[in-house]
Parts: structure tokens; C-alpha cells; sequence
């Protein structure tokens, strides 16, 4: 069913959020003074291809919050789904981690300047 497919979508991305969740660490200014050019250079290119992988599951995210609107405008669902509950909270921390990535990439790229 449509819900089941939902639901295994879910967990993928929550496993694919909480690992991003625990490998981008708070920003330390402090740190990137320490490192060379060319370290900054390496992180700052991966912070890129980060912020690349969490944009696109940014967009299924997306697509997966459409789709339960859809149901609970259409009543197939219910505002307390779980499946809906779950997509916002994953919504608030996969914020919190495209927001921790942008600040690296920034932080980053002045430190190169």
C-alpha cells in the first residue's frame, strides 16, 4: 500500500538524517584556525558534496510531506498519522543539519580568503 511504502521511505531517510545528525558536528572556529590551507580546502570540498546529499534528501523529505498532506486533505489519513508525525520531526532535524552544514561550508570558505 501506498502508507507501507511511505513508511519504509521513512526509515530510510530517518536512518540517512541521524547519521548525517551525528557526523556533522557543531561548528568550532577555533578548529578550522588550527588547519592548513589545504586541509580547509579538502573539508570545504566535502562539506559541498554534503550539503549536495542532504539538498536531494531534502527533496524526497518534500515529496513525502506533499504526499501525506494529500492523504489528510483526502482523509485517508489522519493529522496524528504516524507517518506524518515522523516526516515533521524528521523536517526539524534535517533542517538542523543542512543549517550546521551551511554554516561549515561558510565558515570555510571565509577562513580561505
Amino acid at each position: 500500500s501506498a502508507m507501507s511504502d511511505i513508511e519504509s521511505e521513512l526509515v530510510q531517510l530517518q536512518d540517512w538524517v541521524d547519521e548525517k545528525d551525528d557526523e556533522i558536528e557543531q561548528v568550532k572556529i577555533y578548529r578550522v584556525a588550527k588547519w592548513s590551507s589545504s586541509q580547509r580546502k579538502k573539508k570545504l570540498s566535502q562539506y559541498k558534496d554534503t550539503l549536495a546529499d542532504i539538498e536531494a534528501h531534502g527533496e524526497i523529505l518534500k515529496l513525502l510531506l506533499s504526499i501525506c498532506e494529500a492523504l489528510t486533505e483526502d482523509n485517508t489519513i489522519d493529522d496524528d498519522n504516524h507517518a506524518v508525525r515522523t516526516i515533521k520531526q524528521l523536517e526539524t532535524v534535517w533542517h538542523q543539519v543542512w543549517l550546521r552544514a551551511l554554516e561549515w561550508e561558510y565558515l570555510l570558505e571565509q577562513s580561505g580568503e
